[in-house]
């Protein structure tokens, strides 16, 4: 019953420390793939969804685009942005958690202890909102992970066989700002002849 008892609170700060610090990684991790995939999304897609449509009018042989393939992609976009939305509240819940644990409190003797062993019900209501937040992360990386190689799949393939105007491909460099090879072209003035 001892073994058992000691998985619950109160906990040494240590503990806490290591507990907590690591959920925060994790989750700082899950916000930076999460944030860069939504944001990647919300820029590429509208632009794809019109080259794939333009590839179907065209009557590519082969080329299948359908509202079913296309709701699969937003929501799986939807899903990265409620892992973002959901690995956000963990880093700061993390941090709200981890902080007091640097300082020391007196319990009811005046001796230096920790917040959770000098504060029981604190250190219940912590462990009881980290346990459903660690919940709801396992539920939203899971959620997410479901479909989500076949969404990524389904995306490559039409990307592949969709016919690429110069307009969408424009429209695509301009959005992430990038350099092709005719930007880097220079006039013949500016090149010096040695």
């Amino acid at each position: 019953m001892s073994y058992v008892s000691r998985l619950f609170p109160p906990y040494y700060k240590y503990a806490v420390f290591v507990f907590v610090g690591f959920q925060f990684i994790y989750c700082a991790f899950v916000l930076a793939i999460s944030e860069a995939y939504y944001k990647s999304a919300a820029l590429i897609l509208p632009i794809a969804y019109r080259m794939f449509d333009d590839t179907v009018k065209k009557n590519v042989p082969g080329f299948d685009w359908s509202p079913d393939e296309q709701h699969q992609l937003e929501l799986y976009k939807y899903k990265m942005l409620l892992l973002w939305v959901v690995s956000t509240v963990g880093v700061l819940l993390c941090m709200v958690i981890i902080i007091p644990q640097f300082f020391d409190f007196n319990d009811r003797r005046g001796n230096p202890s920790h917040l959770c062993l000098v504060h029981r019900r604190l250190a219940w209501l912590m462990f009881i909102v980290m346990a459903v937040f660690v919940f709801t992360m396992l539920m939203s990386v899971l959620w997410a992970w479901a479909g989500g190689g076949a969404a990524s799949r389904s995306f490559h393939e039409h990307f592949a066989a969709a016919e690429k105007e110069e307009i969408f491909l424009t429209e695509l460099e301009e959005s992430f700002d990038c350099t092709n090879d005719d930007d880097k072209e220079v006039p013949d003035e500016h090149v010096s002849v040695a």
